[in-house]
């Protein structure tokens, strides 16, 4: 029975720092330029609670957050401008001739898929890592396609908040509360328990 207790309160402990960690988060993305920083910093945080390393949130968030404030806006930005010429690619092909459009849009699909699978990993790296960009670049790109299937997992996972936004906003705004209890630190969570198993030390350092 204490053992179970135990068990019962490590558990709402966890639910309760992931609580407050999305509240950080969400406080820290109000800039929107800031979101990559608060994104690595929320990765630190999740990647010490998988390891059972946890110490003082709020300051391993902000201290994580200033170290990689340059190459995790950098690294976000520059996801952000893909993303973008990829969404005005799919706007554009709306208007191409019925017989091109098909073979764009799979190009475009591609490509989407393709450099999802690498932007999974950029943000965690980033601490994890903390080498230069353009090595975590190249690591990004090996983990994304030595590990696809975890990969995929991480998409599917960093996808599906926006997806619900806009595909089922109805559904969203009902959902909109446990969005901003666990929402994003839950999903953050989730993805550093695949990128630890997926990021092997020897392999990143050789």
């Amino acid at each position: 029975m204490e053992q179970k207790s135990s068990k019962i309160l490590a558990f709402l402990m966890k639910i309760g720092d992931l609580f407050f960690l999305n509240i950080l988060y969400i406080l820290c993305c109000i800039p929107v330029v800031t979101a990559g920083a608060a994104t690595s910093a929320l990765y630190h945080c999740t990647v010490k609670m998988v390891r059972k390393e946890e110490s003082y949130l709020t300051k391993d968030f902000f201290s994580a957050f200033r170290r990689n404030f340059v190459k995790a806006t950098i690294l976000y930005l520059a996801a952000a401008a893909v993303y973008a010429v990829l969404a005005g690619d799919f706007y554009l092909s709306r208007f191409l001739p019925s017989g091109i459009q098909p073979l764009l849009l799979a190009v475009l699909i591609i490509l989407a898929v393709f450099f999802s699978l690498i932007a999974a990993y950029l943000i965690p790296l980033v601490d994890y890592y903390g080498k230069s960009i353009a090595d975590i670049v190249k690591t990004a790109f090996f983990l994304a396609f030595s590990h696809v299937f975890r990969s995929f997992i991480m998409v599917f996972m960093n996808a599906l908040i926006p997806a619900l936004l806009l595909i089922y906003p109805t559904f969203f705004l009902r959902i909109l509360p446990l969005i901003g209890f666990l929402g994003f630190s839950s999903v953050a969570y989730a993805n550093s328990r695949i990128f630890l198993s997926a990021a092997d030390p020897d392999a990143l350092h050789s």
